[in-house]
């Protein structure tokens, strides 16, 4: 059994470096929505495999944003496991209710 959690922690950033922290954040969640709009084989499949959807967007993605390679990594990889969840959901909500299974 896999158990996470979460710890919050208190950033202290700077008042000269928080434009920048805001934009390394907007950039990133610029990154992650473009996998998103991106993440389609030819076939209009939505692509759940990190190292394909790598070769499908990772060089746009150094392209258009400032984020270093490790950061554009890590906004694909997030919006595959987004995407995976959601199929997942899908796939329960086509399952009956428990109820009506027999």
């Amino acid at each position: 059994m896999e158990v996470k959690r979460t710890v919050p922690v208190k950033l202290n950033v700077p008042k000269e470096r928080r434009d920048d922290l805001h934009q390394t954040i907007q950039q990133f969640n610029t990154a992650a929505n473009y996998t998103i709009d991106h993440g389609r084989d030819d076939d209009g499949d939505l692509i759940l495999n990190k190292s394909t959807i790598h070769d499908e967007v990772y060089h746009d993605l150094r392209d258009e944003t400032d984020l270093p390679a490790n950061l554009v990594v890590r906004a694909y990889s997030k919006a595959v496991e987004a995407m995976k969840s959601t199929v997942a959901e899908w796939g329960e909500r086509q399952q009956p209710p428990a109820s009506l299974v027999q």
